[in-house]
């Protein structure tokens, strides 16, 4: 599920603006429910679905607003949503479940995701891949990459901490939180267009997870 999400993820970017993948990601806790449930969850209260259904009305209303909507693209972001939230829950019972430390999961999960990812890129990129410009280019940028694989590194160290103190939706949360400043760095940085339908959209999928966070607060899942 790691793999297919870093494979799925990065190909949208080939299709889709980095607004509006960030906007799509939206639909992610809904997506979550849902998996959820499929994995013996319970079923959400009332209060708690009509939320999740407010963040994809939003998430809906933001789509409509794409000036140029790639089906492809879509698709694809919407299996990255999906897996993504497969490899979330799974890591939730490695952590809780499993009682493993979050050094030890990735530890675990890493490599296995790394063989997958590799496998995936010599089948779909190494044949593509121009060797020259490669050779020409990374003597000037081998510091990128290694940072690259650092912020990598860290990020994944993080979720695993917010989930294991916490849970996937603290992390969805923090997620959608950092969505609305990418959205607005990929406009200012990269002259991204986004109309105001979309912000509209945006916002409201925003406030309404804020909603369903705090429910899940004060009104916890049986």
């Amino acid at each position: 599920a790691s793999a297919i999400t870093l494979c799925l993820g990065n190909s949208t970017y080939l299709f889709l603006s980095m607004a509006f993948i960030e906007i799509l990601k939206g639909a992610a806790p809904l997506v979550t429910m849902m998996v959820q449930v499929c994995f013996g969850s319970p079923w959400p209260r009332a209060s708690h679905a009509a939320a999740v259904f407010a963040i994809s009305l939003g998430t809906g209303i933001a789509s409509a607003g794409e000036v140029q909507l790639d089906p492809i693209g879509i698709a694809v972001m919407l299996g990255s949503i999906y897996f993504e939230a497969v490899r979330l829950i799974m890591t939730e019972k490695l952590l809780g479940e499993k009682k493993l430390h979050v050094l030890e999961a990735l530890h675990y999960v890493a490599p296995a995701s790394g063989v997958w990812v590799a496998a995936a890129a010599l089948l779909v990129d190494v044949p593509r891949l121009d060797t020259a410009q490669l050779a020409e280019r990374l003597p000037k940028t081998w510091h990128v990459f290694l940072l690259v694989a650092l912020l990598g590194f860290a990020v994944n160290i993080a979720s695993f901490l917010v989930i294991k103190r916490t849970n996937v939706i603290m992390l969805k949360l923090l997620s959608i939180s950092r969505n609305a400043l990418v959205v607005f760095a990929g406009v200012i940085c990269y002259s991204e267009t986004v109309t105001m339908f979309q912000l509209a959209g945006y916002s409201l999928t925003l406030v309404s997870f804020v909603i369903y966070s705090v429910l899940q607060v004060i009104e916890p899942t049986k």
